[in-house]
Protein backbone atom coordinates (compact mmCIF):
# COMPACT_ATOMS: atom_id res chain seq x y z
CA UNK A 1 0.00 0.00 0.00
CA UNK A 2 1.50 3.41 -1.38
CA UNK A 3 2.55 5.86 1.95
CA UNK A 4 0.58 8.91 1.08
CA UNK A 5 2.21 10.60 3.62
CA UNK A 6 5.85 10.14 2.51
CA UNK A 7 7.60 13.00 1.89
CA UNK A 8 8.31 12.26 -1.43
CA UNK A 9 4.27 12.43 -1.92
CA UNK A 10 3.75 15.30 0.61
CA UNK A 11 4.47 18.20 -1.91
CA UNK A 12 0.94 16.43 -4.14
CA UNK A 13 -1.21 17.23 -1.03
CA UNK A 14 -0.89 20.67 -0.92
CA UNK A 15 -3.98 22.50 -1.90
CA UNK A 16 -6.04 20.00 -0.94
CA UNK A 17 -9.14 20.13 0.81
CA UNK A 18 -9.01 16.57 2.67
CA UNK A 19 -10.82 14.74 6.13
CA UNK A 20 -9.34 12.73 8.36
CA UNK A 21 -6.89 10.47 6.53
CA UNK A 22 -9.22 7.22 7.48
CA UNK A 23 -12.31 8.31 5.35
CA UNK A 24 -9.38 8.17 2.22
CA UNK A 25 -9.41 4.32 3.11
CA UNK A 26 -12.19 1.79 1.99
CA UNK A 27 -12.92 -1.69 3.91
CA UNK A 28 -10.24 -3.51 1.92
CA UNK A 29 -7.25 -1.13 3.33
CA UNK A 30 -6.87 0.49 -0.22
CA UNK A 31 -6.86 4.48 -1.13
CA UNK A 32 -10.33 5.68 -2.38
CA UNK A 33 -10.44 7.23 -5.72
CA UNK A 34 -10.97 10.77 -4.42
CA UNK A 35 -10.13 12.36 -1.10
CA UNK A 36 -14.00 14.04 0.07
CA UNK A 37 -17.07 12.45 -0.05
CA UNK A 38 -19.64 14.53 -1.98
CA UNK A 39 -21.70 16.98 0.05
CA UNK A 40 -25.61 17.46 -0.29
CA UNK A 41 -26.13 19.15 -4.04
CA UNK A 42 -26.57 23.07 -4.38
CA UNK A 43 -29.83 22.31 -5.93
CA UNK A 44 -31.31 20.23 -2.89
CA UNK A 45 -30.24 22.94 -0.74
CA UNK A 46 -31.70 25.71 -2.37
CA UNK A 47 -34.87 23.41 -1.74
CA UNK A 48 -34.57 22.72 1.38
CA UNK A 49 -33.93 26.72 2.27
CA UNK A 50 -37.30 27.34 0.25
CA UNK A 51 -39.53 24.83 2.15
CA UNK A 52 -38.42 26.30 5.35
CA UNK A 53 -39.02 29.63 4.47
CA UNK A 54 -42.22 28.70 3.17
CA UNK A 55 -43.11 27.23 6.92
CA UNK A 56 -42.30 30.36 8.36
CA UNK A 57 -44.37 32.39 6.17
CA UNK A 58 -47.40 29.87 7.40
CA UNK A 59 -46.76 28.81 10.87
CA UNK A 60 -45.04 32.41 12.17
CA UNK A 61 -48.58 33.93 11.34
CA UNK A 62 -50.77 31.02 13.22
CA UNK A 63 -48.64 31.15 16.42
CA UNK A 64 -48.86 35.02 16.56
CA UNK A 65 -52.78 34.37 16.32
CA UNK A 66 -52.99 32.03 18.91
CA UNK A 67 -50.52 34.06 20.99
CA UNK A 68 -52.73 37.34 20.20
CA UNK A 69 -55.56 35.05 20.85
CA UNK A 70 -54.38 34.87 24.35
CA UNK A 71 -53.39 38.10 25.04
CA UNK A 72 -56.81 39.09 23.75
CA UNK A 73 -59.09 36.49 25.25
CA UNK A 74 -56.82 35.20 28.88
CA UNK A 75 -57.68 31.85 30.37
CA UNK A 76 -58.59 32.69 34.45
CA UNK A 77 -55.66 31.47 35.43
CA UNK A 78 -53.73 34.13 33.43
CA UNK A 79 -55.83 36.69 35.27
CA UNK A 80 -54.71 35.65 38.81
CA UNK A 81 -51.32 36.38 37.98
CA UNK A 82 -49.52 39.98 39.10
CA UNK A 83 -47.43 40.75 36.21
CA UNK A 84 -47.65 44.32 35.78
CA UNK A 85 -44.93 46.34 37.51
CA UNK A 86 -46.23 49.88 37.76
CA UNK A 87 -46.59 53.55 39.59
CA UNK A 88 -49.42 55.02 41.10
CA UNK A 89 -50.52 58.80 39.73
CA UNK A 90 -52.19 61.45 41.74
CA UNK A 91 -55.16 61.79 39.77
CA UNK A 92 -57.72 63.46 42.38
CA UNK A 93 -59.43 65.21 39.51
CA UNK A 94 -60.65 62.25 38.03
CA UNK A 95 -63.07 62.09 41.37
CA UNK A 96 -64.80 65.24 40.96
CA UNK A 97 -68.38 65.42 39.48
CA UNK A 98 -68.23 66.25 36.06
CA UNK A 99 -70.02 64.27 32.94
CA UNK A 100 -66.46 63.09 31.28
CA UNK A 101 -65.48 61.97 35.04
CA UNK A 102 -68.82 60.17 35.52
CA UNK A 103 -68.85 58.45 31.87
CA UNK A 104 -65.03 57.28 32.83
CA UNK A 105 -66.24 55.99 36.17
CA UNK A 106 -68.77 53.91 34.66
CA UNK A 107 -66.68 52.40 32.27
CA UNK A 108 -64.39 51.34 34.69
CA UNK A 109 -67.49 50.12 36.91
CA UNK A 110 -70.04 48.54 34.78
CA UNK A 111 -67.64 46.54 32.13
CA UNK A 112 -70.72 44.43 30.64
CA UNK A 113 -73.38 44.05 32.97
CA UNK A 114 -71.49 44.87 35.83
CA UNK A 115 -68.93 42.17 35.51
CA UNK A 116 -71.40 39.31 35.90
CA UNK A 117 -70.63 36.50 34.12
CA UNK A 118 -71.74 32.87 32.94
CA UNK A 119 -70.10 30.22 33.42
CA UNK A 120 -70.14 25.98 32.53
CA UNK A 121 -70.87 24.25 35.42
CA UNK A 122 -67.95 21.94 34.30
CA UNK A 123 -65.34 24.72 33.76
CA UNK A 124 -66.35 25.85 38.13
CA UNK A 125 -66.44 21.97 38.83
CA UNK A 126 -62.41 21.83 37.29
CA UNK A 127 -61.36 25.64 38.95
CA UNK A 128 -62.93 24.17 42.25
CA UNK A 129 -65.29 26.78 42.72
CA UNK A 130 -68.39 26.86 44.85
CA UNK A 131 -71.77 26.37 42.69
CA UNK A 132 -73.93 29.41 42.60
CA UNK A 133 -76.85 29.95 41.22
CA UNK A 134 -77.78 29.26 37.72
CA UNK A 135 -80.43 31.29 35.55
CA UNK A 136 -83.60 30.05 34.35
CA UNK A 137 -82.85 29.11 31.31
CA UNK A 138 -79.67 27.19 31.59
CA UNK A 139 -79.41 24.60 34.60
CA UNK A 140 -75.97 23.61 33.09
CA UNK A 141 -74.04 26.78 34.31
CA UNK A 142 -73.90 29.09 37.03
CA UNK A 143 -73.89 33.14 37.52
CA UNK A 144 -70.65 35.23 38.93
CA UNK A 145 -69.71 38.51 39.71
CA UNK A 146 -65.87 38.79 38.93
CA UNK A 147 -65.67 41.00 42.60
CA UNK A 148 -63.31 43.69 41.23
CA UNK A 149 -66.25 45.48 39.59
CA UNK A 150 -68.22 44.97 43.11
CA UNK A 151 -65.70 46.81 45.01
CA UNK A 152 -65.25 49.54 42.14
CA UNK A 153 -69.45 49.80 42.44
CA UNK A 154 -69.01 50.58 45.77
CA UNK A 155 -66.22 52.90 45.46
CA UNK A 156 -68.27 55.25 42.80
CA UNK A 157 -71.20 54.90 45.53
CA UNK A 158 -68.81 57.02 48.04
CA UNK A 159 -67.72 59.00 45.40
CA UNK A 160 -71.43 59.84 44.48
CA UNK A 161 -71.88 60.46 48.38
CA UNK A 162 -68.93 62.55 48.38
CA UNK A 163 -70.07 64.98 45.58
CA UNK A 164 -73.65 64.81 46.45
CA UNK A 165 -73.71 64.62 50.35
CA UNK A 166 -77.64 66.50 49.90
CA UNK A 167 -78.88 63.47 47.66
CA UNK A 168 -82.01 62.37 49.09
CA UNK A 169 -80.54 58.98 48.44
CA UNK A 170 -78.19 58.82 50.77
CA UNK A 171 -80.35 60.16 53.83
CA UNK A 172 -80.25 58.40 57.35
CA UNK A 173 -83.78 57.03 56.57
CA UNK A 174 -83.05 56.44 52.82
CA UNK A 175 -81.32 52.92 51.02
CA UNK A 176 -78.56 54.85 49.97
CA UNK A 177 -77.55 55.83 53.37
CA UNK A 178 -77.03 51.76 54.35
CA UNK A 179 -76.06 50.82 50.83
CA UNK A 180 -72.96 53.16 51.39
CA UNK A 181 -72.37 51.66 54.64
CA UNK A 182 -72.08 48.28 52.86
CA UNK A 183 -69.67 49.69 50.73
CA UNK A 184 -67.33 51.23 53.06
CA UNK A 185 -66.80 47.42 54.71
CA UNK A 186 -66.91 45.81 51.77
CA UNK A 187 -63.68 47.76 50.22
CA UNK A 188 -62.10 47.64 53.87
CA UNK A 189 -62.37 43.81 53.40
CA UNK A 190 -61.00 44.24 50.16
CA UNK A 191 -57.81 45.46 50.87
CA UNK A 192 -57.09 43.25 54.00
CA UNK A 193 -57.84 40.39 52.05
CA UNK A 194 -55.27 41.81 48.63
CA UNK A 195 -52.85 43.21 50.90
CA UNK A 196 -50.71 45.52 49.02
CA UNK A 197 -46.91 45.23 49.99
CA UNK A 198 -45.41 47.52 47.77
CA UNK A 199 -43.11 49.70 49.84
CA UNK A 200 -44.22 53.23 49.02
CA UNK A 201 -40.90 56.10 48.76
CA UNK A 202 -41.16 59.87 49.85
CA UNK A 203 -39.30 63.09 49.73
CA UNK A 204 -40.38 65.22 52.43
CA UNK A 205 -40.93 62.20 55.00
CA UNK A 206 -44.78 63.22 54.85
CA UNK A 207 -46.31 61.93 51.60
CA UNK A 208 -45.69 58.68 50.58
CA UNK A 209 -46.66 57.68 46.98
CA UNK A 210 -43.76 56.78 45.00
CA UNK A 211 -42.05 53.44 44.33
CA UNK A 212 -43.61 50.03 42.48
CA UNK A 213 -46.73 48.12 42.64
CA UNK A 214 -47.42 44.56 41.01
CA UNK A 215 -50.64 44.58 39.38
CA UNK A 216 -53.05 41.97 37.97
CA UNK A 217 -54.26 43.25 34.13
CA UNK A 218 -57.41 45.06 34.33
CA UNK A 219 -57.62 45.33 30.84
CA UNK A 220 -57.33 41.33 30.63
CA UNK A 221 -59.92 41.25 32.95
CA UNK A 222 -62.49 43.43 31.12
CA UNK A 223 -61.89 41.50 28.23
CA UNK A 224 -62.72 38.33 30.31
CA UNK A 225 -65.99 39.59 31.85
CA UNK A 226 -66.96 40.48 28.07
CA UNK A 227 -66.19 37.36 27.29
CA UNK A 228 -68.02 35.53 29.32
CA UNK A 229 -70.65 38.31 30.18
CA UNK A 230 -74.06 37.08 31.78
CA UNK A 231 -76.70 39.78 29.62
CA UNK A 232 -79.61 39.21 31.33
CA UNK A 233 -78.44 39.74 34.78
CA UNK A 234 -80.42 43.46 34.70
CA UNK A 235 -83.85 41.60 33.43
CA UNK A 236 -83.30 39.55 36.74
CA UNK A 237 -83.09 41.63 39.17
CA UNK A 238 -85.49 44.64 38.01
CA UNK A 239 -88.19 43.62 40.19
CA UNK A 240 -85.90 44.36 43.14
CA UNK A 241 -84.40 47.34 41.92
CA UNK A 242 -87.74 49.28 41.24
CA UNK A 243 -86.97 52.57 40.41
CA UNK A 244 -83.53 52.42 40.47
CA UNK A 245 -80.73 51.42 37.19
CA UNK A 246 -78.34 49.16 37.46
CA UNK A 247 -75.79 51.99 37.68
CA UNK A 248 -77.27 52.97 40.91
CA UNK A 249 -77.48 50.20 43.18
CA UNK A 250 -75.83 46.24 42.86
Amino acid sequence: MKNFLSPRNSSKLEGYNYAALEDHIDEHGEPRDRLKQPGIPAALWKYLMVVQFANLLIFCPIIWLIYMRGAILPSHETLLRYGQRTTFENKQESVFPSTENDHWWRSITYTEDGGVVRLSKDWIAAHSIPESASPPDDPNSGIYQISVFHQLHCLGIIRQRLNDPNNSYFAPSGVGFNHSMHCVDMIRQSLTCNADLALATTEDFYDFDGGWHRCRDFGAIQRWAKKNRFAGHGELIKDRLGNLTIEDGN
